[in-house]
Formats: C-alpha cells, sequence, structure tokens
C-alpha cells in the first residue's frame, strides 16, 4: 500500500475552525505531494480562517480549497488544490499517471492577501476573505448564459463556486482540462 501524506497545514484546520468540531482532512498520496512541491516548492494551502465567514461556517468540517477526484477513471484519487505562494494564486489539479502526477495549472492569479478582499453578502453584510470554494461536480448536461453550446459531462468534474455569483465547471477530456462557464443555477 502506497504511503499517504498529508499536507502538514491542513492540520493547521482545527486552530481556525470557528467550531469546536474536527475537519476532515483529504489525505494526499505521496506522489501527488511530491509533484506539487516540485512544480513550486513555495506552494501553500489557503487555511481556512482566510475564507470569509460565510463559507467557513458552510465548510465547518471540511477544507473549502482541497477536493478529491477520479479526473481520469484510473481508481487513483486526483486532487485540486487551491493555494499561494509570496507572489501569486493558483488553482492546480493533480492528476495520476504511469509514472506518478502531473501538475495541471488551471488558474493563477496575482497575490492578493484574503483579508483585503470584501464583497457583500444577500443578507447585505460585507465579509472579508476568500469566497472562491470548490466541489465536485457530477456528471450532467450544462447549459449557460455565458456559453454558445451546452456540454454532456460523463464523469465527475470539478466545480469552482463564487460565493452567491456564479460558478466554473472544468472537466478532464482527452487528457487536458477545459473550462464551462456555468451560471448562479448550477
Amino acid at each position: 500500500m502506497q504511503k499517504r501524506v498529508t499536507i502538514i497545514l491542513l492540520l493547521l484546520l482545527q486552530l481556525s475552525c470557528s467550531s469546536q468540531k474536527k475537519r476532515t482532512l483529504i489525505t494526499i498520496n505521496s506522489k501527488a505531494y511530491q509533484a506539487l512541491k516540485k512544480y513550486n516548492p513555495d506552494f501553500n494551502l489557503w487555511a481556512v480562517k482566510d475564507y470569509m465567514p460565510s463559507i467557513q461556517t458552510a465548510f465547518s468540517s471540511s477544507h473549502p480549497g482541497i477536493v478529491s477526484i477520479n479526473f481520469n477513471e484510473d481508481n487513483i484519487g486526483d486532487y485540486v488544490v487551491m493555494g499561494h505562494d509570496r507572489k501569486h494564486e493558483f488553482l492546480l489539479a493533480l492528476v495520476s499517471n504511469k509514472t506518478g502526477f502531473k501538475v495541471h495549472k488551471l488558474d493563477k492569479a496575482t497575490y492578493l492577501p484574503p483579508q483585503s478582499i470584501s464583497m457583500v453578502t444577500s443578507k447585505n453584510k460585507r465579509e472579508f476573505g476568500l469566497w472562491t470554494y470548490l466541489s465536485v461536480f457530477k456528471s450532467t448536461k450544462l447549459k449557460s448564459n455565458y456559453e454558445q453550446k451546452s456540454i454532456l459531462i460523463k464523469n465527475k468534474a470539478l466545480k469552482v463556486n463564487y460565493f452567491e455569483k456564479g460558478s466554473l465547471v472544468y472537466y478532464f477530456k482527452n487528457n487536458k482540462f477545459h473550462k464551462f462557464i456555468s451560471t448562479k443555477k448550477t
């Protein structure tokens, strides 16, 4: 059985949790972790306290910036993580292959300290912190006001949610990721 490594940063989650509940930890395969650190040795997963309070509450038992999905249906868990280094923010997918894991950069942006980011919620309350979070999207047909064609997703996909705004769906096809701009209702 392959040795599993838990990203040490996940241990900090209990410190940033507003409730006393323990969070469900996603254990990342050691080869996936090695691929991530080789790709960017300075990569850090966002801490739960970096997210706006509404998201912290919604994710009281898990982490909003990491999911496990089997994109390529090889029965080896693949992962998507949101994090940063000193200069950039990243959305990275770690997909298994015959020799280990390949890192796919899904998104990259200039680093902004999370507490410098704010938005007004539907309850007309200003909250500070990250307002994007990850979830698994099951197979379905997708339509959007922003895309010319609808698509049929046959496998599980990644959904990047923008709190109370909308989402992007990333699906893996022909060994690469494709992005579909979705609407709030997906």
